[in-house]
């Protein structure tokens, strides 16, 4: 049976904006925290966009963040339908992880070279991966996580079998290029669908979202 891929349209920071991707059929939004990035959600906003009627689940979204911080913005926003999303050499995954249970998070790996699922099995338990340009090292001389608006070699995944979401530079342009090299289980866009950091452009969303609903693929693929 043709089944299309999953799509997250993460960097959300207004409550129009949210909506809007709920309405057009994203299967997950996300919001950033993470304290260097230009698309740092307010945590009040945040709480309007967990009352809304329609129901998805909910991403909240870290770098290299310390420890106290995602969990304080964790136990402030949690809910049923509520995922972290944490780099995967994060200094303290394991700690964090031990805290809210694999189930609840996503981690996000940065792709360097060519990999297959033995790269990934230090992940086994988490349902879903993101798998992200690798964008280098930040002047805190941490690394930093993702939201480069860059792609990288997306022939380094086609040997994925497990479920991940492809990121990194991902737009309208570009998105069936992806879409038809290596069939992800689902994607993950931000800037490539926005007018300005943290402002969507809907018109790109929904181009982006026809796009993804006109690539369908076989379910077993």
């Amino acid at each position: 049976m043709p089944v299309r891929a999953f799509v997250k349209i993460c960097g959300l920071t207004n409550l129009s904006d949210a909506q809007a991707a709920m309405q057009l059929g994203a299967d997950l939004i996300g919001m950033v925290f993470h304290v260097h990035s230009r698309r740092v959600c307010e945590i009040p906003v945040a709480q309007e966009i967990m009352k809304l009627e329609i129901i998805k689940p909910k991403v909240l979204v870290f770098g290299h963040d310390d420890k106290d911080y995602i969990m304080n913005i964790y136990s402030l926003l949690r809910g049923l339908m509520v995922f972290l999303q944490l780099p995967a050499d994060h200094e303290h995954y394991d700690e964090i992880e031990s805290l809210v249970s694999s189930t609840r998070i996503i981690p996000s790996y940065s792709v360097r070279t060519e990999i297959d699922d033995s790269d990934l099995s230090r992940w086994a338990a988490n349902s879903l991966m993101i798998l992200d340009n690798s964008a280098g090292i930040g002047i805190d001389g941490k690394p930093i996580a993702g939201g480069t608006g860059k792609t990288f070699n997306w022939k380094w995944v086609r040997n994925i079998q497990r479920p991940y979401l492809l990121a990194g530079g991902l737009s309208p342009d570009n998105i069936e290029s992806a879409l038809q090299e290596v069939a992800p289980f689902g994607v993950d866009v931000a800037g490539g669908v926005e007018s300005s950091p943290g402002i969507k452009d809907h018109g790109k969303m929904h181009r982006f979202m026809q796009l993804v609903k006109a690539n369908l693929f076989d379910e077993n693929r």
